[in-house]
């Protein structure tokens, strides 16, 4: 994510994670066994790649952000 996208939506991305993690709270889901904290950071950190220097352009940058992401996950043998 740092090395493709702008320091600025980098951040964002992060917050979005520290805002995801603080709303989990709020719910309750840290206790719910089925609740996975490296999934919801993978899952924010990624969800602008889109955006970034590895995106070719040839689609919307949400699914050109998704198809990065999933790419990176199987890359890594992530399900």
């Amino acid at each position: 994510m740092r090395n493709s996208e702008t320091p600025s939506v980098a951040d964002h991305s992060v917050r979005s994670f520290l805002f995801a993690q603080l709303l989990a709270a709020h719910e309750g889901c840290l206790e719910d066994p089925a609740y996975d904290r490296d999934l919801l950071f993978a899952a924010t950190v990624l969800h602008d790649l889109g955006t970034g220097d590895l995106a070719k352009g040839e689609a919307r940058f949400e699914v050109e952000g998704a198809d990065l992401a999933a790419d990176l996950l199987r890359e890594h043998h992530v399900a």
